[in-house]
């Protein structure tokens, strides 16, 4: 319950990340399966948000069949203002297997 006059701060940056509803929720989990709000909800969801997935899949799924190691390779710095949360850097040294 908020009190009458009470802020109120509503951050997108904050959606699936409720204690509550996902175990361990500030683990980045590509297969935690629960509808997410990056696209949107009801009439305001986004028409293009079924092409977004599907070329997001056929882009990891393509980079990670070539990965045969991805290490760290520096320093995480991470953005801590409220409207925006993540890494500003976040430096991989990925070794890729060579094609044919």
């Amino acid at each position: 319950r908020l009190p009458p006059g009470a802020l109120v701060l509503a951050l997108v940056g904050s959606a699936n990340r409720d204690e509550r509803q996902f175990p361990d929720p500030e683990r980045f989990d590509l297969e935690r399966g629960q509808l997410g709000l990056q696209f949107g909800f009801g009439i305001h969801y986004c028409i293009g948000a079924a092409l977004a997935k599907l070329e997001a899949t056929v882009a990891v799924q393509a980079l990670v069949a070539r990965l045969r190691r991805v290490e760290l390779d520096g320093e995480v710095v991470y953005n801590r203002t409220l409207p925006v949360r993540g890494p500003l850097r976040l430096p991989l040294r990925l070794e890729l297997q060579r094609i044919g």
